[in-house]
């Protein structure tokens, strides 16, 4: 059985120190012997979120889940590698500390807390949105709000992707429009 604690505090395997919405323990994350994960929340104020879904207690976790605490995406599985498993079984002062989107070591390991894919969730959704005629218009939106969030994080790349092909799309479905509506 290997067992993981994450949390805002040192002395947790994970520390997360740059959301305040993460609870000082919040929860932990156990390798069975069978190889099932579980997921065990501490009761934290602000929740834990597995796909979308608020969690509490104990629950089963698939390789596949995301998990959310606070605004930051663990990518949980890294932390059952045999490195990472290794160092914090036996005790060594080796933590992940989740920063400001770096990544370093010594003392302490340092991981994005953003997205897994480094994306915001707007950016992506207005992507993914403009390729959809009746929904290319919301994709605009999405994208906007995605390039105000970009800003902040420096990742604007596929916000203006996303608003590029929403205002071609919008424009396209606009011409459709028109001329089905003078047909008739």
């Amino acid at each position: 059985m290997k067992v993981i604690t994450i949390g805002r505090l040192k002395g947790n395997d994970v520390v997360i120190d740059n959301d305040d919405r993460v609870s000082r323990h919040h929860l932990q994350i156990v390798q069975m012997d069978d190889g099932t994960y579980h997921l065990i929340d501490f009761g934290s104020t602000n929740g834990t979120y597995i796909n979308g879904n608020r969690v509490q207690g104990e629950v089963l976790l698939d390789e596949g889940d995301f998990v959310r605490i606070g605004d930051t995406m663990l990518p949980w599985t890294t932390y059952f590698e045999p490195d990472f498993v290794s160092q914090a079984q036996e005790g060594v002062e080796e933590s992940t500390v989740i920063t400001q989107g770096r990544q370093e070591e010594a003392p302490a390991q340092q991981v994005t807390g953003e997205h897994p894919s480094g994306s915001n969730v707007f950016a992506v959704l207005g992507f993914i949105f403009a390729f959809l005629p009746f929904l290319s218009l919301l994709g605009f939106v999405f994208s906007i709000i995605g390039l105000i969030s970009a800003k902040k994080k420096g990742k604007k790349g596929l916000a203006i992707a996303g608003l590029i092909l929403s205002a071609l799309s919008v424009i396209i479905l606009c011409i459709i429009i028109s001329y089905v509506y003078s047909a008739l």
